[in-house]
């Protein structure tokens, strides 16, 4: 069995959010059990975000050698953390949306993670699904934890919190700022128009 070891929180800061399922939870592709769940995609050319990467690197490492005390263990395939080239769609066959060329962090919780607006308010559980869509970008909290078990050893990743940082492209093609291409008319500027004589 593995030595208990303390994880230590780290802080995913701007990075788009993926595959949210933070209002209600929702079980895995292989049938898993309904936790609440998110992934946030991290971009290896960004420097923030490349000395977030070096950091989970590092606590995985740590994680694994202070709860095996060393020992070579064999480890389950890493699901939590990767290659976002790896993060195929099983409908289309290519990459997902956003993944290509970078990294990815999958996390989930049996309980529902905080989730906050920019100024730290917690988000009215009716608009957490509109405020938190995919492709926004977002800040999390996260932490990884060895699991050994029946279902063997493998590291994985609890999800703490997550909190709006500001709007993206939603994944999919949909823009969020649609309502922008509309001009703002008040009801005068509606009877207006309706007061010009077209010959109609």
């Amino acid at each position: 069995m593995a030595v208990q070891v303390t994880p230590e929180v780290i802080k995913l800061k701007n990075v788009r959010l993926s595959f949210p399922h933070l209002k209600d939870p929702s079980a895995s592709k292989d049938g898993g059990k309904e936790q609440f769940r998110a992934a946030f995609i991290l971009d290896p050319s960004d420097r923030a975000h490349r000395k977030i990467i070096k950091a989970i690197k590092a606590e995985k490492n740590r994680l694994i050698e202070e709860a095996f005390e060393g020992r070579r263990v064999k480890m389950k395939e890493l699901e939590c953390f990767g290659d976002g080239d790896n993060k195929i769609s099983e409908k289309t066959g290519e990459v997902y949306d956003g993944y290509e060329g970078m990294f990815f962090v999958q996390a989930n919780n049996d309980r529902r993670p905080k989730v906050l607006y920019r100024n730290r308010d917690e988000i009215p559980y009716e608009d957490i699904e509109k405020v938190l869509y995919p492709g926004c970008y977002v800040n999390a909290s996260v932490n990884l934890w060895i699991q050994d078990n029946s279902f063997g050893k493998a590291v994985r990743c609890s999800l703490r919190g997550v909190q709006f940082f500001k709007d993206g492209e939603e994944f999919g093609g949909s823009n969020v700022d649609i309502e922008k291409e509309f001009d703002d008319f008040d009801d005068e500027d509606y009877d207006d128009d309706f007061d010009d004589d077209d010959g109609l």
